[in-house]
């Protein structure tokens, strides 16, 4: 028995370790509530479907909490400017993203300047996208599109030892792409904890 108490330990640690949590906003249960923990999910009704992230968890990879960042330099010779995506995955692999432009995030620490900024979509600053595959990045861009971000909270915090931000908030939207017809996207809410490798830096 006293051999067994270590193993235990270890598998709570590891399916513990990324603190992943799911709490049902009490009035609309389809969706998370909205919290500032870092729980590590982010949801919201889509087209009247309940969406939700999945962060997989296992003994060889860790814990994967599915949101990440992607940062372009700008290119003056093609005249792109800096520019910052920020993208939830959900559950099936479809994805949410925040496209904004004269931004780069290369760190955590880029976010914390964000807290309590709330967003225009649809503006020349930033656009809301929702892609049913990966694939469809490109074709789903909207042609029109209503809605707002708000970036609520951005705090550091010490977790098991290591620096992290907490980045949440809530956002919804609206638009119409020619090629994805009409896109609704209501009652989003976000609470992730962000640490250097959930930031990758693209080439242009």
């Amino acid at each position: 028995m006293k051999k067994t108490l270590p193993i235990l330990a270890l598998i709570y640690f590891l399916f513990t370790a990324c603190e992943e949590a799911y709490y049902p906003d009490p009035l609309q249960p389809w969706t998370p509530a909205y919290t500032t923990e870092g729980v590590n999910t982010a949801g919201a009704k889509i087209n009247g479907q309940r969406w939700i992230t999945n962060s997989d968890c296992n003994f060889v990879n860790g814990c994967n909490t599915e949101m990440d960042i992607r940062a372009y330099s700008a290119n003056r010779e093609a005249n792109l400017p800096d520019s910052t995506v920020i993208r939830f995955i959900g559950a099936d692999n479809s994805i949410i993203s925040f496209n904004f432009s004269d931004m780069l995030v290369t760190s955590p620490d880029d976010l914390l300047a964000l807290e309590g900024t709330e967003y225009t979509l649809g503006s020349s600053q930033v656009i809301g996208t929702y892609q049913e595959s990966p694939f469809e990045e490109l074709a789903c861009l909207p042609q029109s599109q209503t809605g707002k971000l708000f970036i609520r909270y951005v705090q550091e915090k010490i977790t098991n030892n290591r620096r992290t931000v907490i980045f949440s908030g809530t956002f919804g939207f609206d638009y119409l792409s020619n090629e994805c017809g009409e896109v609704s996207v209501h009652s989003g809410r976000f609470d992730f904890k962000v640490y250097p490798d959930n930031i990758f830096l693209e080439p242009r």
